[in-house]
């Protein structure tokens, strides 16, 4: 006894310490700072984490977890519970100095508090101390449509290069097409090798890199090859016909055979496959039928020889090709070729001068005259390309056939034709005539067919050589006791000469411009007229400048003189003046709405000239702060600077960026100053101005658009005025609708507890035919009895609930014939359900569901008719006679008459007619929140919710057209039932069964194959009402909300803008008191 004592109490204590013994845990990984467990750097920061529990004790110190590496060890760092979790803790041990060169072993034990251990684990750290390389890498092709495939070999070492082993693995391989990621393959810790071959899709040409990242991040150098991507078709451009005499051919003889030349100029990025190029001449060149590839290729060019053209009733000329990757094109150009068998005519000479209304010409003047070259219909000719027009100039000296020198188009029909007169010296002035030869001809060799005489004046006589009569230096106010050439102050010229017209001087040498004469007749000599020029000295010396005076008659004849001007320095001149600047800024219009967004940058080139050469920019400085310059700067220019500055630069740059607001100014217009110290050579040396010349740099810039700012406020108005729309504030719509929604739900459920009850009905009579099955046997009595027990119970179940759920069930089909506009009420209790029972019908056809015969008057042997049968038998199959007619006419079946508004309003059918109104709603509503959620907060263009708009309403008119086709319908039921079928297992098993028992059902309700039939059909209905029951109870949102819910959301917005507008106003409340 006393040993089964020492047993039982031996037990009760092992089981009490099992818990101690069996439920510790320490889990804890060893990583370096990547947290890539097992794996760390040669220099890293060791980590060391996890997690702790020993039952039993509520604390766990960070002296209990210690970490060795043979015999030293350390204590965790800290060890925290873990939230919500009373015995486990998380322990931390780092180390910011670990290094090491050879993989390492640690082990990791948890400690009592009686400092016993109770649990201990030995993990292994790998060191990775070198990256990964790709030592393989191949794109090919390199010329593609898009579609490459990437052949890359990558390694991964661990302490030694070349031996990819002991290492911490081949993370990821990252594949970048111009510096943007295009793929990313991941690897597996501790494999330290990958090869693999990578089908890539590319968009666009560039550098193709990979690179390899190990599990402690460390990254190998890319790998790169330029990939050339052309997925876009050759550039086919304007053929050209030209005839044997290289003239563009757009016209040609009537009667007279032409030979061209046509060419066609192809461009392509990876190049033409010149076997492929193509044409149809046929419409210019009926012989040559068909696409016909040219007669030669010469780079881009593509050229068809000997081409017999004529002129065609239609002129179009059709090219294709295609490039290398077999990217086609084909282009149809149309073109022009008539008929042109009329040369030439003379119009007219244009002169810019005449004398008594005649041409005045002088030597080396051009003489232009005008043709008119038109076609056989009276339109533009060929024209005079080959500059075939010709004059005889013999009377001035010249031979007595010159043909022009240029020709080209004028406008409509017109041509100019220009001569160059140099009758030899000594030709007489006076009148002359010049013909125009009839054998001048356009293009075709068409002929003027008769002379034309053309009268001239010819004056090669230029006038008087001019004198310089005077000069002299005028002080002006800068140098008021000098008297010299210097800076600041004027020269003055007066210069004399005959027959004139007109006289100007120009002073640009001494940073003037060129100045017209002020001339008069002196008093002393009345064949000669004098001209005073005058500018101001704007240069520093010392340097020569040259002064031409040019004088002309009105024949264009010249005459000109030039005087030299010595321009002096000033010694200890403070501030020389050496440079003109010529300034020019971009850009000269800002888009207001962009620079609402982003600062607005402008620069100024300034292009510094002078007429000196021993003078050079030695130091530019512009302006650094907006606080230099003048003009529209507050709140208009944050900053502005100045670049290329260097010594000897000529071309500096000011650069000026403007804020980033809202600009209601019609223009900006800033003035800065540069400075500018000139470095001068002298002989030995150089001299530096003591004081910079100042210049002017001034911007102007004018503002279009509208600032972002007003665009909003359109916005705003824009989704008012969408808001404000009465159909999208008929909210009353979509309240109706979600209560039709809800009692089409309503409907459903109905539906279900209609099957269940048919599964009970077809459970019956299933027992009572192997009740009556067992009887007939013989043998199965007793079996027989108690089948009838259980069919008689059911029986009774069955006429109880059909009782119960007759009057609410007759109700409700009336209700969902109303709510599904007269559609069959799937599983309604008047639903057939095909059980033989041996009765007939007032229609003489059998009686085969029980309720059928549960409806048969005792007394009248009629079937008795519920109000909802007497209701719907005013309609054929449930629909209005009126759809019922319309339907016969069609002759393709009715439609669902809920998803078409045309059939809904025919067959006036008050939900349909909802339904789909609604659906226009909710159209209307999609515009306001359009311009909310994408216009105004994501910045998109209004035209996109305009365009999104138009297409939603077009796709609704549409839909509601096509939903209005028996056909359309058809196919969308017959891809319903295939989805269904698809989706649904127990569907299939339903269409198999039903298909199986189909002949079963005209056979004696006894037999065996109808058991088996009535036993299948019966798990076949259980089957289909859990499948809907589980359905509704997987559709979370199936009682709660109604799909399409734009007008939903133009609500929200809708009050979140009132609510703006009440804090905007409480605002401005707040600040007026």
């Amino acid at each position: 006894m006393k040993k089964l004592q020492f047993v039982a109490v031996f037990l009760a204590a092992l089981l009490m310490t099992m818990p101690v013994a069996f439920a510790q845990e320490l889990s804890i990984t060893v990583s370096g700072r990547d947290r890539s467990s097992g794996n760390a750097r040669v220099k890293d920061t060791l980590i060391a984490e996890g997690i702790a529990a020993i039952p039993g004790e509520t604390i766990i110190s960070p002296e209990q977890v210690r970490i060795y590496y043979g015999d030293a060890f350390a204590f965790f760092d800290n060890c925290t519970r873990m939230a919500g979790d009373a015995n486990n803790y998380r322990c931390t041990f780092t180390d910011d100095s670990f290094e090491a060169y050879e993989p390492l072993t640690f082990r990791l034990e948890l400690r009592n508090d009686d400092d016993k251990i109770v649990k201990s684990e030995t993990k292994n750290l790998r060191i990775d101390g070198l990256p990964p390389q790709i030592v393989a890498y191949n794109v090919t092709p390199i010329h593609s449509t898009g579609e490459v495939a990437v052949r890359l070999s990558a390694h991964d070492y661990g302490l030694t290069h070349g031996q990819p082993q002991d290492c911490s693995g081949i993370k990821k391989i990252t594949l970048t097409l111009n510096g943007k990621p295009v793929l990313e393959e991941t690897g597996q810790p501790g494999i330290c090798s990958k090869d693999r071959q990578i089908p890539v899709r590319l968009t666009e040409s560039g550098g193709l890199c990979a690179y390899a990242t190990d599990f402690v991040n460390q990254e190998s150098l890319p790998s790169c090859q330029q990939i050339i991507i052309d997925s876009t078709p050759p550039d086919i451009r304007e053929p050209s016909i030209v005839d044997s005499k290289g003239v563009r051919l757009t016209h040609i003889r009537k009667g007279q055979d032409t030979i061209a030349t046509v060419t066609v100029e192809i461009i392509d990025e990876i190049g033409v496959d010149s076997k492929e190029i193509k044409a149809d001449l046929s419409s210019i060149a009926p012989s040559l039928s068909g696409l016909r590839t040219p007669d030669r290729v010469a780079g881009n060019i593509a050229i068809w020889q000997n081409v017999p053209v004529v002129e065609p009733s239609i002129c179009k000329i059709t090219v294709t090709a295609k490039d290398k990757l077999g990217n086609a094109a084909a282009k149809d150009y149309s073109c022009s070729v008539k008929s042109d068998n009329v040369g030439p005519q003379f119009v007219r000479v244009v002169s810019e001068r005449f004398r008594s209304n005649i041409p005045l010409l002088g030597r080396g003047t051009a003489l232009t005259l005008e043709f008119d070259e038109k076609d056989n219909s009276g339109g533009a000719g060929i024209g005079i390309n080959r500059r075939l027009a010709a004059l005889d100039l013999s009377e001035l000296g010249l031979p007595n056939f010159v043909q022009a020198g240029y020709c080209a188009p004028s406008e409509g029909s017109i041509w100019r034709c220009t001569w160059t007169l140099n009758p030899p010296k000594g030709t007489p002035e006076g009148g002359y005539t010049v013909t125009v030869l009839s054998g001048s001809a356009d293009d075709l060799d068409n002929t003027a067919g008769k002379e034309t005489a053309v009268p001239i004046v010819y004056d090669d006589s230029p006038p008087a050589p001019p004198r310089i009569i005077s000069s002299r230096i005028i002080k002006g106010e800068d140098n008021p006791n000098i008297t010299g050439a210097v800076r600041g102050n004027f020269a003055q010229y007066v210069v004399s000469s005959a027959n004139f017209t007109d006289a100007y001087a120009n002073f640009s040498e001494i940073g003037g411009k060129t100045v017209p004469g002020i001339c008069g007749v002196p008093e002393n000599d009345t064949s000669a007229i004098e001209c005073t020029f005058e500018s101001k000295i704007e240069l520093s010396g010392p340097y020569l400048a040259t002064i031409p005076f040019v004088f002309t008659d009105d024949a264009g004849n010249v005459a000109n003189t030039s005087a030299a001007l010595e321009v002096f320095g000033l010694d200890n001149e403070t501030r020389g003046q050496y440079w003109i600047p010529r300034v020019t800024c971009t850009p000269k219009l800002i888009n207001r709405a962009t620079a609402s967004l982003i600062p607005p940058y402008a620069s100024c080139s300034v292009e510094l000239t002078s007429t000196r050469r021993d003078v050079e920019p030695y130091r530019i400085r512009g302006p650094e702060n907006p606080s230099e310059c003048i003009g529209d700067l507050e709140n208009v220019v944050s900053d502005v600077y100045t670049s290329n500055v260097q010594e000897g630069s000529r071309n500096p740059l000011v650069v000026f960026k403007l804020e980033a607001k809202n600009y209601y100014l019609n223009s900006v217009n800033v003035t800065c100053p540069m400075t500018i110290l000139t470095k001068r050579a002298i002989p030995g040396g150089g001299v530096i101005s003591p004081q910079p010349q100042v210049i002017k740099v001034p911007y102007l810039a004018e503002f279009y658009n509208q600032p972002q700012e007003d665009m909003y406020a359109e916005v705003d108005k824009q989704i008012e005025r969408a808001m404000g729309d009465a159909l999208a504030n008929a909210d009353w719509l979509g309240t109706l609708r979600k209560a039709l929604y809800y009692f089409e739900l309503l409907c459903r459920v109905k539906s279900i507890v209609s099957s269940l009850i048919n599964v009970l009905t077809v459970i019956n009579a299933a027992l009572g035919t192997m009740r009556d099955g067992l009887l007939n046997t013989g043998i199965g009595a007793p079996a027989a009895a108690g089948v009838a027990g259980v069919n008689a119970a059911l029986c009774g179940t069955n006429t109880a609930t059909q009782g119960t759920f007759q009057s609410i069930g007759e109700a409700l089909s009336l209700f969902c014939f109303f709510i599904n506009c007269g559609g069959e009420v799937k599983g309604s209790v008047t639903e057939e359900q095909q059980t033989p029972t041996g009765k007939v019908g007032d229609d003489g056809k059998p009686i085969t569901t029980p309720q059928e015969v549960a409806k048969i008057d005792p007394e009248t042997g009629k079937q008795e008719q519920t109000s909802g049968q007497a209701f719907t038998s005013y309609f054929s199959g449930g629909i209005n006679p009126l759809c019922s007619k319309a339907s016969e006419v069609l002759g393709l079946g009715m439609p669902s008459i809920k998803d078409s508004l045309v059939w809904s309003v025919f067959c006036l059918c008050l939900p349909g007619i909802v339904y789909n109104v609604e659906k226009l709603r909710q159209v209307n509503c999609f515009k306001a929140v359009c311009l909310h959620d994408e216009v105004k907060e994501r910045g998109y263009p209004i035209s996109y919710c305009q365009e999104m708009y138009q297409y939603n309403l077009c796709q609704y008119v549409i839909g509601q057209v096509f939903a209005a086709i028996p056909f359309a319908q058809f196919a969308n039921r017959v891809a319903g039932m295939l989805t269904e079928l698809l989706s649904n297992p127990v569907a299939v098993v339903t269409v198999g069964l039903t298909l199986l028992c189909m002949p079963m059902c005209s056979i004696y309700e006894t037999s065996p194959a109808f058991t088996a039939c009535a036993v299948f059909r019966t798990i076949s209905l259980v089957a289909e009402a859990v499948t809907s029951t589980v359905s509704m109870a997987r559709t979370k949102n199936l009682f709660k909300s109604v799909p399409g819910q734009y007008c939903k959301r133009m609500e929200d917005i809708q009050e979140d803008m009132e609510e703006q507008e009440k804090e905007r106003k409480a605002a401005e409340g707040g600040e007026g008191g």
